[in-house]
């Protein structure tokens, strides 16, 4: 447990939030990594809420998550001003296993799954490709970060409000017919995912999925956030919060 100081909370986007933690768990994250929140001054919300590390600054000693209003839990967290303390565990969990020799990687994220693929494009030197999809133009947020932080970037909406119109796997699907990337790094909805894993059937292109579960201790304890998984040839139930939330994608049932 440890309380870390809200240095920023601010909208980035519609119902979308970015806030900003000082801390020393700064220089420990990995990309794919997350951070348990502990909702401030909701007694009766005993359960954590897990955000992915969107981006850190290890010269300042600060995290950045990312975050949308779905409940009384995130729009409680709306409302945290700048100054105030809030309790916080990690980074926990497995990451993205990042190439260590280079190689040619597409980042897939989805909605609020674009998340984590900004700090995993920082650490890649901005050799990447991203692939980002939203719901509509005021659903987008952080393009601009991207922009600088990949080589190239492809930006779709599902209405067509901001860049192409469609979603993100027929992007996808569109450049794979001109060339292959060595590895995909993918966060978003389930139904993407599975779209995805689809898609990625038998083209021999490693993936790795970070996947958006619910959580209850985020240690492994509990076994709140098991998935089905295979591991040499025989399937398992895995922990999301201590295996993962990183995961081969064609190792876990979607």
């Amino acid at each position: 447990m440890s309380h870390h100081i809200v240095l920023k909370n601010v909208r980035i986007a519609k119902d979308t939030y970015l806030m900003t933690l000082n801390g020393e768990a700064a220089a420990s994250c990995a990309p794919g990594q997350f951070i348990h929140l502990l909702v401030p001054d909701m007694p009766h919300l005993i359960l954590r809420r897990p955000f992915s590390v969107n981006d850190v600054d290890i010269e300042n000693g600060t995290l950045d998550l990312v975050y949308k209003i779905v409940g009384e839990g995130t729009a409680a967290l709306a409302c945290v001003s700048p100054g105030e303390e809030i309790d916080a565990l990690g980074p926990l969990g497995r990451g993205f296993a990042l190439p260590e020799n280079g190689g040619r990687v597409w980042l897939c994220g989805g909605g609020m799954g674009a998340a984590p693929l900004l700090f995993a494009a920082k650490r890649l030197g901005g050799k990447a490709s991203a692939f980002i999809g939203f719901e509509n133009k005021d659903s987008v947020y952080q393009i601009e970060e991207f922009k600088k932080a990949c080589k190239s970037i492809y930006l779709s909406t599902d209405d067509g409000s901001a860049d192409e119109k469609g979603n993100i796997i027929q992007l996808l699907e569109r450049e794979l017919q001109k060339d292959a990337p060595d590895m995909i790094l993918a966060c978003g909805p389930l139904p993407m995912l599975k779209a995805l894993k689809a898609l990625l059937e038998g083209r021999n292109i490693p993936c790795q999925v970070s996947l958006e579960e619910r959580m209850g201790c985020g240690v492994g304890a509990c076994l709140t956030c098991s998935c089905k998984s295979v591991k040499d040839g025989e399937w398992h139930y895995a922990r999301v919060c201590r295996d993962g939330p990183v995961f081969d994608l064609m190792e876990v049932e979607l």
